[in-house]
């Protein structure tokens, strides 16, 4: 007898029954053999006792056991001739039996073969006729508890624990079949509608207790935590996402130093989270490595943060950093949308999945980052400043187009290294190499169109240059000074001091353009709330008609009850008139100089005393700035915050300027490491306006910036300086960036869409374990020979 048969407790092909047990082994009657299991065993005439002998006895002209007598048993209308492989057919699960392992002191009878043991748990009894289900899989004790579960659930036996209950009475009820086991308890019952009534776990459409996820997740939360905890393959699945993160976000962070050759960093900053990433199995991998992300890369990026918001609010960095790793999704989103669409494309049943989620991701990424008002509007496309030549791209795609081409550099170094770790036959016919070649040659490409834009815009640029003067006094404490000198003595020093550094700057040079810092002077100017104000507002005055040179300083302006910070321009003109014009910050803060409406309370206010009261300006213009005996120009004002919106500069650049002014106030931040993050931010409008740039700060940095994005001259940060450059006058080119900068946030986020949803619509179907598997479809072979008599 073959012993798969023996494990199926079934017939032998010899005709002999055996109840896979320790149990009496009996003979089948001739003519009987296809009788159902119960019967079989019982000939005519009463009990058959077995003869131990027969069990060794040899055989004759017959089959095994029952030597000198020839059976002909029909099984599944096949003949059992003698030989044990001549009636494998189907299951006897067909015929109301099921399969039962073998019993541990059972051996082959098949030959004089060392005789061979099966596992099976004690105590297990043969199926009833008509049971329709196996043993009793909770008492198989070599069957895992999940396995067990599983095994009732496919064979309609209700759960182990008290929460399903079988119906007692009503058409969907269960009736009890066969009393067994010890104690009389019922087994098998018989289904006269919905399985069971449960409370919770009950997939009531098809009637079948809920597996899976499902089912985990109506455990009780502890449990859970427990089982989370100790499952090793999970911890070590995402302790990896958490090293990939960190990892990346460490090169993030130093791609974020705009120093030397850190723009080297950019192509790899995101490789260790790629890799990582290809082991996320669940969405719920995916959210726990962008929530990394996040986290790690908020905490490496602005470790200076914490320590600013909590100097300015006047607590300690060790309440705000909770705070400020709590709030790291809200404040970097992009990552945690860029692991889920990444994972939901690549699920996708279709080809090229790599570049379709590459695609996708990067799209929603940059996408994210244009429209989710972010902190510090930054991006790892600002990374790429120190590169003269790759910087130059940000005329057409502005820094997080830059981003969006950076990730998928990144996504073909990963590839490659993905294909490059797997064995040579799964890799199929795909070159490893092919991604990362491809990437090297975008590369190598932006550095060539980059180089050549350069030297055009050299050529281009013959207008005489700017002659332009900036201040930075590095007074900063103004509630310090007016605590120690009062408010009068406080405006006196603040003006003196920068008349006198004004001064050192026109004895250098003759200048067409002087720039002051914002809120250099500390009082509302054109409306003076005392006579004292009065006199200082007349004093600036004076100062511009006794120069002549043009005077851009920052203040406040009031309008009513409302409080605007704004920026100054004094020019007189031929009859030595000053004549005034201000522009208003429209984008301010959120908190220090405005607090939204939707949020704004007394009790806030009583919470955070330190909330700006500010209002928001008309919106982005220009201004006309012309004196006498200096060639007239149109300046393009931005107050602080404003310059870090691409899509603000854009529009007012499309009013047409010549250069772009910037007044700015970094004093409260505690190191230079924020303020050149913010002259980068400020490098790149220049880059995609072509527009030059004079940026004014209290205590740095100031600087010049041409229209390539090159910084011609710069400040250090927390000194008393001065600047005096001859800046080149921008030519007034429409930009793509300026003419279609708006569209990529809406692009980007289409594209992104149309390929989520491409990839919901082929989703890859879960396939049903009990489905049988299609058969593979082989081409035949072609004939090898050559020659008119192998053509078709």
């Amino acid at each position: 007898m073959d012993h798969r048969d023996a494990r199926r407790g079934g017939f032998g092909c010899d005709g002999e029954i055996r109840t896979n047990h320790r149990g009496p082994r009996t003979r089948a009657t001739p003519g009987r053999a296809d009788a159902p299991f119960g019967r079989a065993s019982r000939p005519r005439g009463g009990h058959h006792a077995e003869d131990p002998r027969d069990r060794h006895r040899g055989s004759g002209s017959g089959s095994r056991g029952f030597p000198g007598r020839t059976f002909r048993v029909r099984r599944f209308g096949r003949d059992c001739r003698g030989g044990r492989r001549s009636c494998r057919g189907r299951s006897q699960r067909q015929d109301g039996h099921s399969r039962v392992p073998r019993a541990r002191d059972e051996t082959d009878q098949a030959g004089p073969r060392r005789p061979r043991r099966f596992s099976a748990a004690a105590r297990l009894r043969a199926a009833l006729p008509g049971d329709r289900q196996g043993p009793d899989a909770r008492s198989h004790l070599a069957l895992p508890p999940r396995l067990r579960a599983r095994r009732r659930e496919r064979q309609g036996d209700p759960p182990s624990d008290r929460s399903c209950r079988p119906a007692e009475h009503g058409p969907g009820g269960f009736a009890p079949r066969h009393p067994g086991g010890p104690g009389g308890r019922l087994r098998g019952p018989r289904r006269t509608g919905p399985p069971f009534e449960c409370r919770s776990r009950t997939n009531r459409r098809r009637g079948r207790q809920i597996r899976g996820r499902r089912a985990m997740s109506a455990r009780p939360l502890p449990k859970r935590l427990r089982r989370f905890w100790t499952s090793k393959r999970l911890r070590d699945r995402l302790l990896v996402l958490a090293l990939g993160a960190f990892a990346s976000a460490y090169l993030l962070g130093v791609c974020s130093r705009t120093a030397g050759a850190s723009y080297l960093a950019c192509f790899v900053t995101f490789v260790p989270w790629l890799l990582t990433l290809e082991r996320a199995e669940r969405f719920r991998d995916a959210l726990f490595s962008g929530l990394g992300m996040s986290v790690f890369s908020v905490a490496l990026v602005f470790p200076w943060f914490p320590e600013t918001a909590a100097s300015y609010a006047g607590t300690s960095p060790s309440l705000v950093w909770p705070l400020f790793l709590l709030l790291a999704p809200v404040l970097e989103p992009q990552f945690v949308v860029f692991a889920l669409v990444r994972l939901a494309v690549r699920r996708a049943d279709r080809p090229h999945p790599a570049l379709r989620a590459a695609l996708a991701a990067a799209a929603a990424y940059v996408g994210v980052e244009l429209v989710f008002p972010k902190l510090f509007f930054d991006t790892v496309g600002l990374g790429l400043h120190p590169a003269a030549s790759l910087r130059q791209g940000a005329e057409i795609v502005g820094a997080h187009g830059l981003s969006f081409l950076l990730l998928l550099v990144n996504e073909g170094l990963a590839l490659s290294i993905v294909r490059l770790a797997r064995a040579p036959k799964a890799r199929g016919f795909d070159p490893p190499a092919a991604p990362a070649a491809l990437a090297v040659l975008a590369v190598l490409a932006g550095v060539g169109v980059g180089g050549a834009r350069r030297a055009a815009l050299a050529e281009t640029n013959g207008s005489p240059p700017i002659a332009v003067g900036i201040v930075q006094a590095n007074i900063t404490s103004y509630d310090k000074l007016r605590a120690e000198k009062g408010a009068f003595e406080t405006v006196r020093t603040i003006l003196d001091a920068h008349v006198k550094l004004s001064d050192m700057i026109r004895i250098q040079k003759r200048l067409d353009l002087l720039v002051w810092p914002e809120t250099v002077y500390p009082t509302t100017f054109g409306a003076p709330k005392s006579e004292a104000g009065a006199a200082f507002d007349e004093e600036i005055g004076a100062y511009v008609a006794k120069t002549g040179v043009p005077l851009v300083f920052g203040s406040y302006e009031s309008e009513g009850d409302d409080e605007f910070n704004a920026a100054f321009f004094l020019t007189n003109d031929a009859n030595g008139k000053v004549q005034r014009a201000s522009y208003r910050k429209h984008m301010l803060f959120p908190f220090t100089e405005w607090v939204p409406p939707v949020l704004d309370s007394p009790s806030l206010r009583s919470m955070m005393p330190w909330a700006g009261h500010w209002k928001r300006g008309p919106g982005p213009e220009v201004v006309r700035v012309g004196s006498s005996g200096h060639e007239a120009l149109t300046a393009l004002p931005l107050i602080c915050y404003d310059v870090l919106f691409p899509g603000f500069v854009a529009e007012a650049a499309a009013k047409g300027a010549d250069l772009i002014v910037t007044l700015s106030n970094d004093s409260w931040f505690p190191d230079g490491r924020a303020p050149r993050l913010h002259l980068v931010s400020a490098a790149f409008r220049s880059i995609e306006t072509r527009l030059p740039q004079v940026r004014a700060t209290n205590s740095g940095i100031s600087a010049v910036v041409a229209p390539d994005g090159e910084i011609l001259a710069r400040t250090r940060f927390d000194e008393e300086d001065t600047l005096a450059a001859d800046v080149p006058r921008g030519t007034r080119l429409v930009t793509p960036m300026v003419a279609f900068g708006h569209l990529r946030a809406p692009a980007l986020l289409t594209l992104a869409a149309l390929l989520l949803g491409h990839a919901w619509w082929f989703r890859a179907k879960p396939r049903n374990p009990r489905a049988p598997r299609p058969e593979p479809r082989t081409a035949p072979r072609r004939p090898r020979s050559t020659g008119p008599a192998a053509a078709p």
